[in-house]
Order: structure tokens, then C-alpha cells, then sequence
């Protein structure tokens, strides 16, 4: 068995570190190696409480809590954990002059058999000692700046330095998507830093937006957030959630469609026949957009920012998107609306693979940006934006061994001047960076410059990007797989 550990002191109270351990579902507004969780035990606390946790670049782990000493100390077992064979993660607290003292340990198994010791050598305890460190100074910093937020709630003394300098058109009201972790809650912090007054934040479940609101609140200061529950890959939960902004009455100045996730190397479908990168990336977001149009919710100068990925340029090594004509030609008998569709739903005449489908989905997000631009009133604009390579909030979750093992590490652990990855911060500030843009930029895909992953960003200006015939196709593709929702359509 290897072993990591790790004595840290936290400057909050014991029961607040014991709140952040102790309750299942927190871990992931402080850990930020992992996406997304869900319960699957009646229990959120105690022992025999059992999550799985959706993490990157690993894919997903079970936890379950195999000891719990109530505000002292909590031991889960790890499952699940590839390429682990098992792990044990002990965390045990004490007060410590006005503070707390957190003593963890992580003691784990590498599985490939005599293999697995010289993978751990070259490849996994570097990987799990950063990950394991993040995840630590994430409690922290959670612990202390919810400490902070909880005593002093709107004094300039809680509030981070806003690394976003650029100056924008005032917002006053944002709906961010996807915004209980990662990228979305970073926009959505820097958005309040920046003197929004309501920021509507989504999630898919109201307890998970609930403790994102709440995170937001105690990081920046300022209590202007508000939740609403939608899972974008479900039609009636978009639709509902349309519904619930009509009936609140919001004019919405800054659309941010951030939310996304993607499939492994099994294929994954929603009940309604997409593919699961195409249905959180772009279907429900469009479904979505639609509804706001037809019932008035974006104001005059509104923008609308949907997030984009460098893998769409077609220069990202594994990340290779599909010629919509040749395989139109191939498979469709030159029909590129049912060859794009085809795409969408992961048709079962074209061989899937994960990596394409993620870069197909992020092409078709600047098709659709570039059409709907042309749709949208004078004086609203529609861009698409990569946040750049984040090692840690980007698809890799669910990646193969090579992506995983390979290309993540080496974005997530290069040295910065390379520019293989930046931080979160970096990234949500490109899309408030275009939402500042004035109204003649509009039906862009910006990203980093061709074969780079970070840095300034510039419009895309490969030919792909631009043939008006597979923007049309690929939109049509999508209104018809959305159930017939145009622009804007009372359906």
C-alpha cells in the first residue's frame, strides 16, 4: 500500500471543517477534482453514508464511511477509483489555537499487477499527490472563506481579488448554467464581482444550486444570487424552467450557457434519443435560449456566451471532428441536415468515439452560435467562447486510459509557460471577456490561437468554422431533434 498524508491548518471552526467533511453531498463545493456527486445511500451522514463521485481525469469513485467519531473523525473506503485498486481516506480534526487542525492520510493500491508499481512510480502518486493536495487546500479554503463570509457577509475584507480586468457593459441581471461548480461558479462569483444584481445560477438539483448560492454568497460578499433547478436533458425540465423565469418577471442582460458533460468510452443516450455530450452542450441549451426568446426574457442588448472547447479547431491531439460532407456523402446519400443529425443522436451507422463525438458537439456549438447570430434583434449578440485547456473542469473525467494518464497529466502538471493549461479563473474570464464585446461581434467562435491551449483568444477562422451549408444543416439538425423548438416557436 502507498501513502499520502498530510497535517493542515484550517483558520475556521472545527464544526464548520466537520459540516464540509461530514455531509456527503458538500465535498464537491470544495474539492475541485470532482465534477459532480450522487447519493446513493438513504444516508448523508454516518457511517455507511455512500457516494459516488464523478471526478477528473479518473471518471468516477465510490466512497462509503467505514468510521465516523462525530466532529472528529471520518474514514470513507474507495472504490471504483481507476486505476486503483482500492483506497482509504482518513481525516481526523482537532481545535487548535482558535482554529482547526486537520490530520488526513490516503493509503491506496495501484491494480495491473506487477505493472501497477511502476505505473504508480512514473504516472499515478505524482497524479493523486496533487490531487490529493488540491483537495485539501480546497477544504481550506472553503472552510475559511465560508468562516469569513458567514461573519462579515458584505465587507470588502471577504471578497477575493477580481482577476478580471477587463472593463464590460453593465449587467445587472446573468443566468449562468452549470454554475454549481467549476467554470459556471467561477463566472458567476466574477459577474457579482463585477456589479451584477441578480445572478440566477442553475443546477439540477435545488439542494446543489442551494449550496452553491451559499458558497457564492460567502465567497464574494454579496448576497445577489438565485437558483434555478433545470437539467437540460430532459425537454419538460428546460421548458418548466422557462416557465419559472416568466413567472418571476427577469429581463436577462448576460446569458452564459456553460453547462456540459460527456460520455465515456460506452456511448450514453438521454431518454430522448442524443447523445449525452450533444444534449447538455448544445440540445437543452438551445431548447432553453428558444424558450427565453419567445417569451421575452433577454433584454434589448442582451448577450448570449455558449462555451466551446479548443477541440473543435481539429489541431488538439485525439480530438479530431467529423467532415460533415464526406461522411453526408458516405452514410446519408449527401444529405448533410440527416448526416448532422445522425451525429446528434450517435447514429448507430457511425462508429462513436468519444473524443470525436466531444469535438463534433463543440463544432456544432459554433454552427449554432454563427446561425443563431443571424436570427437574433439588432442590438443582441450570440458568440461561442473556449474557456481554454482548465485541466480539472474540462471532459476528461470520463476520458480512455491515454487521455487520462497521458494528455490530462500533462496539461494539468507542465510548467505554465508551455501554456497546456490555465486556471479556472482564466477560463470563466474569457466569457465575460466576449460579453463585453459591443454589438458588431457577433456569431463567433473565440479560442486560444491555432495548436494553442491558453493565452489571448482570438476569432477561429478555419474553414469548417464558416460553410454557411453545414451551419444551416447542423441547425435544422438540431431544431428537429429538439422536437420541432425553432426561432422562437410555440411548440
Amino acid at each position: 500500500m502507498q501513502r499520502l498524508s498530510t497535517d493542515l491548518m484550517i483558520d475556521a471552526p472545527r464544526h464548520m471543517v466537520w459540516d464540509a467533511l461530514g455531509d456527503t453531498e458538500a465535498v464537491v463545493m470544495w474539492n475541485p477534482g470532482i465534477d459532480d456527486i450522487e447519493c446513493v445511500s438513504r444516508m448523508r451522514s454516518g457511517i455507511g453514508a455512500t457516494r459516488r463521485c464523478y471526478t477528473h481525469p479518473t471518471g468516477w469513485m465510490t466512497e462509503s464511511v467505514t468510521a465516523w467519531v462525530d466532529g472528529e473523525l471520518i474514514v470513507f473506503d474507495i472504490e471504483d477509483a481507476a486505476p486503483l485498486k482500492n483506497g482509504t481516506a482518513r481525516y481526523q480534526l482537532a481545535d487548535a489555537r482558535g482554529g482547526t487542525r486537520l490530520t488526513a492520510s490516503f493509503e491506496y493500491e495501484v491494480k495491473l499487477g506487477p505493472l501497477g508499481p511502476v505505473i504508480d512510480r512514473l504516472i499515478v502518486h505524482k497524479q493523486l499527490s496533487a490531487a490529493w493536495n488540491s483537495a485539501l487546500e480546497g477544504l481550506k479554503d472553503y472552510t475559511e472563506t465560508r468562516s469569513l463570509g458567514f461573519e462579515t457577509v458584505g465587507a470588502a475584507s471577504a471578497r477575493p481579488d477580481n482577476k478580471q480586468e477587463k472593463k464590460m457593459e453593465p449587467i445587472t441581471t446573468a443566468l449562468v448554467t452549470g454554475a454549481t461548480s467549476g467554470l459556471g461558479f467561477e463566472a458567476a462569483a466574477q459577474l457579482a464581482d463585477q456589479g451584477a444584481t441578480n445572478v440566477i445560477i442553475t443546477g439540477r438539483t435545488e439542494e446543489r444550486a442551494s449550496q452553491a448560492r451559499d458558497a457564492l454568497v460567502a465567497r464574494t460578499g454579496n448576497d445577489v444570487f438565485t437558483t434555478l433547478v433545470v437539467d437540460l436533458n430532459r425537454s419538460v425540465d428546460v421548458k418548466s424552467a422557462a416557465d419559472e423565469l416568466a413567472d418571476r418577471g427577469v429581463s436577462i442582460d448576460f446569458l452564459l450557457l456553460n453547462a456540459g458533460m460527456v460520455s465515456g468510452s460506452a456511448l450514453v443516450k438521454t431518454d430522448e434519443d442524443v447523445e449525452i455530450t450533444f444534449a447538455s452542450s448544445l440540445i437543452g441549451h438551445h431548447e432553453f435560449t428558444m424558450r427565453l426568446l419567445e417569451d421575452g426574457l433577454l433584454s434589448e442588448k442582451a448577450r448570449i456566451v455558449i462555451a466551446g472547447s479548443e477541440a473543435a479547431r481539429g489541431d488538439v491531439p485525439t480530438f479530431s471532428p467529423t467532415d460533415l460532407g464526406s461522411l453526408a456523402d458516405k452514410s446519408f446519400d449527401g444529405d448533410l441536415v440527416a448526416a448532422a443529425e445522425g451525429i446528434i443522436r450517435a447514429d448507430e451507422s457511425i462508429k462513436y468515439k468519444p473524443a470525436t463525438a466531444y469535438s463534433d458537439a463543440k463544432v456544432f456549438v459554433a454552427w449554432w452560435s454563427a446561425q443563431l447570430a443571424t436570427r437574433l434583434p439588432e442590438g443582441m449578440t450570440v458568440n461561442a467562447v473556449s474557456p481554454g485547456s482548465v485541466p480539472g473542469t474540462e471532459a476528461g473525467r470520463n476520458a480512455n486510459f491515454f487521455m487520462k494518464f497521458i494528455m490530462m497529466p500533462m496539461f494539468k502538471y507542465a510548467p505554465k509557460k508551455l501554456g497546456m493549461g490555465a486556471h479556472v479563473s482564466d477560463g470563466a474570464g474569457r466569457y465575460l471577456e466576449v460579453a463585453g464585446y459591443n454589438g458588431d461581434v457577433s456569431g463567433e467562435f473565440f479560442a486560444s490561437a491555432p495548436k494553442k491551449m491558453t493565452g489571448p483568444i482570438e476569432s477561429m477562422q478555419m474553414p469548417h468554422f464558416h460553410d454557411e451549408a453545414y451551419q444551416q444543416a447542423a441547425w435544422s439538425a438540431v431544431v428537429k431533434v429538439s422536437g420541432g423548438v425553432d426561432y422562437p416557436v410555440n411548440v
